[in-house]
């Protein structure tokens, strides 16, 4: 997938796990949660960043393997945390980096699949959408923007 459908999903799933007073910290966090699945590729937006580490990572691990993970979901949720931050209380922090983590997983699961229950050596997915593809740019991400914008005048409906 696309770093922008990844985003739109991850921003989905921190909205489905936020508390209404919260909704647009969580919604933040789970967009850029979304993106750190990809560390292991030099080419995604988050490996352009740490590149030299990404390169590292695609050349030990490989792409989609350990860090398209629940297990790596696992360790990254609880690991946030730990970061001193004003933006959301630990555990919905938490919560929010999970969802957006596996929000990443479950739509890489769609377009060829991932290792997501590492250490098993099964992979999981279908090849329904490719990467950038038809399907991704005029079905998928207007969707996960149809949802976004869907739950968040939801959640701020019980703002009111």
């Amino acid at each position: 997938m696309l770093w922008r459908t990844h985003v739109l999903g991850g921003a989905a799933a921190g909205l489905l796990v936020s508390e209404p007073s919260a909704a647009i910290s969580a919604m933040a966090v789970g967009a850029a949660a979304a993106l750190l699945p990809d560390i292991d590729s030099p080419f995604s937006q988050v490996g352009r960043r740490v590149f030299p580490a990404a390169w590292i990572l695609k050349l030990t691990v490989g792409h989609r393997g350990v860090f398209h993970s629940v297990l790596a979901a696992a360790v990254v949720a609880a690991a946030s945390c730990f970061i001193p931050t004003d933006i959301l209380p630990p555990a919905l922090m938490m919560k929010a980096v999970f969802a957006g983590y596996l929000s990443h997983i479950l739509l890489d699961s769609l377009s060829g699949g991932t290792y997501a229950f590492y250490p098993l050596p099964a992979r999981v997915g279908v090849s329904l959408v490719s990467t950038g593809g038809f399907l991704e740019k005029i079905v998928l991400s207007p969707a996960l923007l149809i949802a976004v914008c869907w739950l968040a005048v939801v959640r701020k409906m019980y703002l009111l």
